[in-house]
Order: C-alpha cells, then sequence, then structure tokens
C-alpha cells in the first residue's frame, strides 16, 4: 500500500486512485483489524485525482498508527514454535515463520467455511502437581513429549487433510533430518488409508513455499546415501503456493490441483 499524507490540507495521496482502505481494494482481513477505527473512514468524500479527506476527529498521529496496526496481521491464534521437533534450521528464528502462515491460512479458511483443519497440540507430560488449595491443582514440572504424527490435520471437501510444514535457510538443499522417522511412518499410514497426505516445504532464503506429496518426498528421502535433498528436486516435483494477505499461504488451491481435480472431472 502505497499513500502519502498532507499536513497542511489534511488530505491522503492515493497513488493511481481509489481510497487503499476501500473494501474493494484490500483484503477483508485489514478492514476487521479494529472497526472503532476504521467507521471513522467512512464519511469521506472522494475526488478524481485520488485525494481523500480525512475526518476531522482523526489527528495525523492517530491515523500514522492505524497505518502501522492494520499493515501487521496478527490472529489471535498466533501460536509458538515448541522445541520438540525440528520444522526448521533456522537457529535465529528470523521473521515470520513457516508455522504462523499456516495457522493465519487456516483460520482464514475455517472462518469463510472452506476447510477445518487445526494444527496439532503438542503432548505434555505431567510429573509433578502440587495442591496450593483444595479443589485447586497446580501443574509445575512438565515436559514436552515428542510429537507423534505430524503438525496439521483436518477436513476439506469431504477428504482427510494431513500434513508436515518444514522450513530450511539453505539455498540449494533440503536437509532431511529436518523429516522424522514418526512422521514418515505416520504419512504412510494416511496414504493406504486413503487420506491425503503432504510437506509444505519452504526455501526461506528464496522466498519459496512448495507443497510436495508426501509419498514423494519419503522417497526421495529414503533415496541414495546424501543428507539432503536438492533444491531442484523441489522445482520438479512440487507445487510453488502462491502467497499474499489472505489467505498468507493458499494451499487448498495445490491440492485442488493436485489432488481433487480428478475427483471433479468424474
Amino acid at each position: 500500500m502505497n499513500f502519502m499524507y498532507n499536513f497542511t490540507s489534511g488530505y491522503v495521496l492515493c497513488p493511481g486512485g481509489g481510497c487503499p482502505w476501500s473494501k474493494g481494494s484490500i483484503p477483508y482481513d485489514f478492514l476487521t483489524f479494529n472497526f472503532l477505527y476504521i467507521k471513522e473512514f467512512k464519511n469521506r468524500k472522494a475526488y478524481s485525482d485520488g485525494l481523500w479527506k480525512l475526518p476531522d476527529s482523526l489527528n495525523p498521529g492517530r491515523f500514522f498508527y492505524i497505518i502501522q496496526a492494520m499493515s501487521t496481521v496478527n490472529y489471535p491464534t498466533k501460536t509458538v514454535v515448541q522445541g520438540t521437533g525440528r520444522m526448521s534450521d533456522n537457529h535465529a528464528d528470523r521473521g515470520v515463520s513457516l508455522e504462523e502462515d499456516i495457522n493465519d491460512s487456516n483460520l482464514y479458511y475455517r472462518e469463510r467455511n472452506r476447510a477445518l483443519i487445526y494444527k496439532k497440540p503438542t503432548p505434555v507430560q505431567v510429573v509433578r502437581v502440587d495442591y496450593p488449595r483444595r479443589g485447586k491443582a497446580k501443574i509445575v514440572e512438565a515436559y514436552y513429549r515428542t510429537p507423534s504424527t505430524t503438525d496439521y490435520n483436518g477436513l476439506y471437501k469431504g477428504r482427510y487433510i494431513d500434513f508436515e510444514a518444514k522450513q530450511t535457510q539453505n539455498r540449494t538443499r533440503f536437509p532431511k533430518y529436518l523429516v522424522q522417522e514418526h512422521q514418515i511412518r505416520h504419512l504412510e499410514k494416511v496414504h493406504e488409508q486413503g487420506g491425503i497426505g503432504f510437506f509444505i516445504v519452504r526455501f526461506t532464503s528464496l522466498h519459496e513455499t512448495y507443497l510436495v506429496d508426501a509419498m514423494e518426498l519419503i522417497a526421495a528421502h529414503a533415496e541414495g546415501e546424501a543428507k539432503s535433498i536438492p533444491y531442484a528436486w523441489f522445482r520438479t516435483h512440487g507445487t510453488l503456493l502462491k502467497e499474499g494477505y489472505c489467505p498468507r499461504i493458499d494451499y487448498l488451491r495445490a491440492v485442488d490441483e493436485k489432488y481433487l481435480s480428478q475427483d471433479s472431472s468424474k
């Protein structure tokens, strides 16, 4: 979104014309971020040259606060990555993680009744519980257990969906150690039962995210003694996912093309 505010005239300049806050020009999620502020924009009048008048009640400082707040989409289901599995080889944890993008996308799908897909909770082993008061229990010692399956599962168009998310900073190869044996065994069982299983793999340095069929990646994982899979393999066997605002990663479009297009043609 490119725009400028003139402190003297009190107008917002929208290059190319049109108001950037109009419902038809930006994703709906931006408008719902803070309704109490956005409603103040309703009474503005449009000018042919792309200038929009701010309401008198909205001062420039408050306006830029809104700009900053609305430029970041943070849904209430933000999840902290637990240290029980290796989703990523990015030890610096820079930027928005693949997990956050998928969680935001799943929320978008659920709110629009497109799919019902959730992140699986990490199993916890409770070791010690204290009872400071009658009827009150306090967990004082607990440990995360190694997950026995994958990251996400749910339903889409009557089909069971199950997948694992991984990301790497490596620009040329995908480390095999990121894919664990329990994940391989689980996705093999999903395939045997007729479910849809896949991996979502992000090359963060390249800003590219791929959907890869689980059985294809498992076969490449088992092939040879190499400790990694070339990036070129993902370009050949994977589907490059479209990324944007809403949803952040439209992976269901790739699911339609890869798994469900044959079903609809029958």
